[in-house]
């Protein structure tokens, strides 16, 4: 396989994983009173149909964990990143 078609799986590869964490993103449930602000994990739950709030009342509540997805999505472009320096070299033959 060249260089380039490494490469290029390297990144596509990576292109997926991070679409795939999109789709399923994290959730967590809040707690919101005027004293307390308390938030729990709600686990990985289809974009289109997020998990139902914890309670019933106003209070509760469910909302999207952006900074664990940013870490996430900064972790598998490190990865990628990593991977196509390494595939980087000199190409065998050449």
């Amino acid at each position: 396989m060249r260089l380039e078609s490494k490469r290029k799986l390297i990144v596509l590869i990576g292109l997926l994983v991070i679409a795939a964490m999109c789709a399923f993103p994290p959730w967590v449930y809040t707690v919101k009173t005027v004293t307390v602000y308390s938030q729990t994990p709600a686990g990985y739950h289809f974009i289109g149909s997020p998990p139902a709030a914890a309670g019933t009342t106003l209070m509760h509540g469910v909302r999207l964990d952006g900074v664990r997805l940013g870490f996430q999505c900064l972790g598998v472009v490190a990865l990628a990143a990593f991977g196509w320096l390494v595939t980087g070299g000199r190409e065998e033959g050449s």
